[in-house]
């Protein structure tokens, strides 16, 4: 395991900080810290990922649309992004399995989007892991 960069770093203590605010009921404070942070490292996708789950958390889903339409993302990263924060609540079975199918190809060549599906990936399967 290798050691962790001062950038590495600062992204676990900024998301741990949002997350302590979130449980402190001040989810509106950490979500000002994170849209700061997106503002000034829009290409790191920890931050975009965290931005648009800390909206999800508020039920904010016309701001992760909006997210969605400026990052400007393939359909079928964006359809994982809908389904994962309930924006499609009783998603459309045949539209998520055309979105995996085409996903590797919309992602491949990008590194933002694909750290992000795997992010969002990841994500799911942990919740889908506390479900059980």
């Amino acid at each position: 395991m290798g050691v962790a960069s001062s950038d590495d770093e600062r992204v676990i203590y900024l998301l741990e900080k949002v997350k302590a605010l979130s449980f402190a009921g001040k989810a509106d404070e950490g979500e000002k810290i994170l849209r700061d942070e997106y503002g000034r490292n829009s290409e790191n996708a920890l931050y975009y990922y965290s931005l648009i789950d800390n909206l999800s958390d508020q039920g904010k889903k016309d701001e992760i649309e909006q997210l969605i339409h400026d990052k400007n993302l393939p359909e079928s990263l964006s359809t994982l992004i809908r389904v994962y924060t309930g924006i499609y609540e009783k998603p459309d079975e045949d539209a998520v399995e055309s979105a995996l199918s085409s996903l590797h190809d919309d992602i491949n060549q990008n590194d933002f989007n694909m750290t992000l599906s795997q992010i969002l990936f990841d994500a799911m399967l942990a919740s889908a892991g506390k479900d059980e």
